[in-house]
């Protein structure tokens, strides 16, 4: 649920908590092109590294004309357990889900 706050929250939205949040709202609307992909990658990597109770173990990123999907693969400290997390962004304008 932490994890799903930051991606929930364009960065600089919070108050008195400006590095809270994600970049990625920034860059839907850009070309899903090289650069864009690495952007959002190294963003979810940053965010993925403010929750000390879990590990990053695979991420990609998919887009079409519809939506962008991140698929982050975690293991959750200390208990060992791999769980996939899907956060999706409607480049229609929804919230992430």
């Amino acid at each position: 649920r932490d994890l799903l706050n930051h991606f929930n929250t364009p960065m600089g939205s919070r108050v008195m908590r400006p590095d809270f949040g994600t970049r990625i709202y920034e860059l839907l609307f850009d070309p899903f092109d090289d650069y864009t992909r690495n952007a959002i990658m190294e963003d979810v990597v940053r965010v993925i590294q403010t929750e000390p109770r879990v590990e990053l173990v695979d991420l990609d990123v998919y887009a079409d004309q519809q939506a962008l999907t991140i698929l982050i693969t975690l293991l959750f400290k200390p208990e060992a357990v791999t769980e996939d997390l899907y956060v999706t962004y409607s480049i229609a304008g929804d919230a992430a889900t």
